[in-house]
């Protein structure tokens, strides 16, 4: 969770300039990082879907959708709550801090989505769904020919192709 100190000059405007608060100092914080719990309330969900027919079904498609693209960007997290310069810091001074830190973020992203693809949460997203940092999902290679329609999984849905790491990064 963001701790975050918010300064707005114009209150008609969503741009807002924000100062995040460190919150990771030590090996201590680690536990800070919760491991996710993905729940869905499935009458919930049915009641909206019916009332979103009744309200758009002669005039829209209505459809139940679950989770599309995942933005995975552990860094970005820690950066918040870590501070830029702290962080940075500590990738020279402390490493095995920042990997220790680094690889709970990696398990909480892999506990979320393993629960989304147990509970059948996943939409497919090679559509007009917004990708990556602003990029569409429009693929013709996705979902791929082992597809269930009825139960998407992580490789049926877009993904950035790996780059092959020159002969030094190996």
């Amino acid at each position: 969770m963001e701790d975050v100190d918010i300064a707005q000059t114009d209150g008609t405007n969503d741009v807002v300039s924000r100062h995040f608060n460190i919150q990771i100092r030590d090996m201590d914080d680690l536990e800070k990082i919760d491991m996710p719990h993905v729940t869905h309330n499935e009458l919930a969900t049915e009641i909206r879907y019916q009332k979103m027919n009744e309200l758009f079904g002669a005039i829209l498609p209505v459809r139940k959708q679950g989770q599309t693209h995942i933005w995975y960007t552990p860094w970005d997290y820690l950066v918040r709550w870590w501070g830029v310069q702290e962080l940075m810091m500590d990738l020279i001074m402390r490493p095995e801090m920042v990997r220790a830190f680094y690889k709970r973020m990696v398990q909480a992203w892999m506990i979320e989505l393993d629960q989304f693809e147990e509970q059948n949460l996943l939409s497919l997203d090679n559509n007009n769904t917004r990708i990556g940092s602003g990029g569409y999902g429009y693929t013709k290679q996705m979902p791929g020919n082992v597809i269930n329609p009825e139960w998407v999984k992580p490789h049926n849905m877009c993904k950035v192709e790996r780059m092959p790491l020159s002969p030094g990064m190996q």
